[in-house]
């Protein structure tokens, strides 16, 4: 509506209330998350409901290769395993009437469109921020230089400091010489922390020494701040 209307005596005399010109919007959380998700190739209309993704395992490592006159070429298993993911379809609306529309001072679809929007963004960067949190492998940092382990998906123990420079290298030889984690892309890993634990980072003078080989022209994601140990 274009004025409020309240009681300005007890006699029920009325006066009105000019209302601001502007139409505040409500701020929300950033969202990054949601762009370090993959889509599944190949799979999209008309396909069904379920996409299922063939995994093949590593063969096993011998202890040697090598072959002699007398002796078969060892035959090792190949195997696959496979897992599904079900589609499925999100929606919300918004209620409101017709008398809203037509006397408010401000288009109010328009709004309305813009907060779904918002609350859309942060549904699908929640989902992904709950895949990812699946994982099996826990790195729980308990010192300034300690990661204590967990391979189970459910952190055992708190950590009792935040994440540092030292605290990044750590995990970054783990994932590469332990779990063989391929890249992310281009010899690099991705890490996505909350601003507590990029605080830690930020104000850890190794990181300080490493930001300022980063030229400004590579920072290629949304609130990426810089490069680390890989």
């Amino acid at each position: 509506m274009a004025f409020s209307w309240t009681y300005d005596a007890p006699s029920g005399v009325y006066k009105s209330h000019a209302m601001s010109k502007k139409l505040r919007k409500a701020a929300i959380r950033d969202c990054v998350i949601a762009q370090f998700a993959r889509k599944e190739s190949g799979f999209g209309k008309k396909a069904g409901e379920t996409v299922t993704i063939s995994k093949v395992k590593n063969l096993t490592v011998p202890t040697t290769a090598v072959l002699d006159e007398s002796t078969r070429i060892p035959i090792d298993v190949f195997s696959m395993a496979t897992s599904s993911i079900t589609v499925s379809e999100l929606g919300r609306g918004v209620e409101h009437t017709n008398l809203l529309n037509m006397l408010s001072e401000f288009d109010i679809e328009s709004p309305i469109q813009r907060a779904l929007k918002d609350q859309l963004a942060i549904t699908l960067d929640n989902q992904a921020a709950t895949a990812l949190a699946t994982a099996y492998v826990c790195a729980i940092p308990t010192a300034a230089s300690t990661i204590t382990w967990d391979t189970d998906g459910t952190a055992s123990t708190s950590a009792t400091v935040n994440l540092n420079a030292a605290l990044c290298g750590i995990i970054r030889d783990y994932m590469r010489d332990t779990l063989y984690v391929p890249w992310y892309e281009k010899s690099r890993y991705m890490g996505i922390a909350s601003t507590k634990a990029l605080r830690g980072i930020k104000s850890d003078g190794e990181f300080q020494a490493w930001r300022q080989y980063l030229e400004p022209d590579k920072v290629l994601y949304e609130s990426e701040v810089g490069d680390l140990e890989q």
